[in-house]
């Protein structure tokens, strides 16, 4: 036995508490630390053995299926890895970020520029259909 730990009297029980809560508490979980521990846990030679793919999707759905003109809700996506994604987000932020900058991009908006929009204010409102298109190309082309 550590001496100070021999009784809970002479608060061995509360000091580990407190030292478990400071550990604890230093921990920084994230779910790829939760991913590497489904086989941290065995040796190399099983852990070797083992493939786990983490990927990361975007899906978007088209349609409301809540009308008789759109009884359908259409979904599609794109699926890749964190290093694709992260590639993918930079090279997005620096289309957004072209003059004229847009905050956000949405193909609906762009369709569609002069729709209200009780939320937000389009920010193709105003543009030509050439340079709408030119920059929806840019989007594409680019990423």
């Amino acid at each position: 036995m550590i001496k100070g730990f021999e009784a809970k009297e002479t608060g061995a029980y509360a000091a580990l508490d407190k030292l478990f809560s400071q550990w604890e508490g230093s921990l920084k979980t994230t779910p790829g630390d939760y991913v590497r521990s489904l086989e941290s846990g065995l040796p190399s030679r099983e852990r070797n053995k083992r493939l786990i793919v983490v990927l990361q999707a975007y899906i978007d759905a088209s349609g409301m299926g809540s009308t008789q003109w759109e009884p359908f809700i259409a979904l599609a996506g794109f699926v890749s890895t964190s290093e694709v994604w992260a590639q993918f987000s930079d090279s997005w932020q620096a289309e957004l970020d072209r003059k004229p900058v847009l905050p956000y991009f949405k193909m609906n908006e762009a369709f569609h520029p002069n729709a209200y929009s009780p939320k937000n204010k389009n920010p193709f409102e105003g543009w030509k259909e050439s340079d709408i298109k030119a920059r929806v190309f840019n989007f594409l082309k680019n990423n």
